[in-house]
């Protein structure tokens, strides 16, 4: 009897990590920005992103370019009735990672084949509009980053 509540309990979990995989993976939506980030320390990119109902969201994408001077610090807020509200995202970038870039944004950045990167922010919070920011660069050679779109997960 044990053994088949143990059993049972287990089936559960795993189809819960099964769900929960394929439901954290949920693009919401893209929002295209395609904007250059400047590294002026005085101001920021910020971002509003409607996404018309409540939504769990459990993460966002931050699209650049990739050349070793992309963001060094992203925030995601909650949006209330426009304005910023409680913070339910935050990362910091102060390393360079090559592989965030290719289809999978898994893959090692290289021009001209994979010259695009994903920055991911974790977040866990029911919302139905979020602002996203963002600060610094890794590298300032370049003077600006270009940012290419946001990516909102479920």
């Amino acid at each position: 009897m044990l053994f088949k509540k143990a059993r049972l309990m287990f089936s559960a979990l795993c189809l819960a990590t099964v769900s929960t995989a394929t439901f954290a993976s949920e693009l919401i939506t893209e929002v295209n920005v395609d904007e250059r980030m400047y590294p002026d320390s005085n101001t920021h990119f910020s971002k509003t992103i409607d996404l018309g109902t409540e939504q769990l969201v459990s993460s966002v994408g931050f699209l650049t370019d990739w050349w070793q001077k992309r963001p060094t610090e992203i925030r995601v807020y909650e949006a209330n009735n426009g304005e910023k509200g409680r913070l339910i995202g935050y990362k910091q970038f102060f390393t360079y990672l090559d592989k965030v870039c290719g289809s999978n944004y898994a893959s090692k950045c290289k021009h001209p084949q994979n010259p695009v990167g994903r920055l991911s922010v974790p977040v866990y919070s029911t919302v139905s509009s979020i602002v996203v920011e963002a600060d610094g660069l890794l590298s300032k050679p370049n003077e600006f980053a270009i940012l290419k779109s946001i990516q909102v997960y479920h």
